[in-house]
């Protein structure tokens, strides 16, 4: 936002001021993740004029987590793995894949989120259904009987729901949808709500369809 402004004035191209924020999936999270940092940390430089977050993971630590943990056959089982990856990548969980991923996918799944590999062929590597298999004890153990589990207290730092926004928020969602599940909206709209937010709905733009 700040080299947007900074290129625009250097090269004589007008701004209204109005900041929209939209995006889809894990941009859905990110859209609502940039309105909370926006709103809650950087208000006396930008005000954010609407956020529509598109089915977005909103409840990681609870509606996803609970997915996860499922027997469930999701369309996608990489997104599980793509979760651990990134959350092992960023907050270093434990010393070692083998902590992390049962064998073999403790040597076989890393290397595949190298960037250059689609998701449907990462899916090939991975159980169609009870993806937490994959997980060693102690990390199905962290998740489900530790709390205070580094694995889930990442989870639960990057909740989006435990605020309340202050511009207008449109949660769109299709009921469909078995990649992301409808209820992370539905969380983040009961929970926005509960905490004052005055301008906040779910939208269903096409109701039954798929992620998709």
């Amino acid at each position: 936002l700040r080299a947007a402004r900074a290129y625009c004035a250097s090269n004589s191209i007008g701004l209204n001021g109005q900041i929209f924020v939209t995006g889809y999936s894990q941009g859905g999270h990110t859209a609502l993740a940039l309105q909370r940092a926006l709103e809650m940390y950087h208000t006396n430089e930008f005000t954010v004029t609407a956020c529509a977050p598109m089915a977005g993971p909103y409840d990681l630590s609870g509606v996803e987590l609970n997915d996860i943990l499922s027997p469930r056959c999701p369309p996608n089982p990489y997104y599980a793995a793509y979760v651990l990856i990134a959350y092992q990548s960023v907050y270093h969980l434990a010393p070692s894949w083998s902590d992390l991923l049962v064998l073999p996918y403790d040597t076989t799944i890393p290397p595949l989120f190298d960037g250059n590999i689609a998701g449907s062929n990462i899916n090939l590597a991975l159980p169609a259904c009870n993806i937490s298999s994959i997980f060693t004890p102690w990390v199905l153990s962290s998740l489900t009987n530790d709390p205070e589990s580094p694995l889930y207290a990442a989870l639960r730092a990057n909740d989006l729901y435990r605020w309340r926004p202050l511009a207008p928020v449109r949660l769109y969602h299709c009921s469909g949808d078995m990649d992301v599940l409808p209820a992370n909206s539905q969380v983040a709209y009961s929970n926005f709500v509960a905490r004052g937010a005055t301008d906040v709905q779910v939208i269903d733009p096409s109701p039954g369809a798929d992620h998709s």
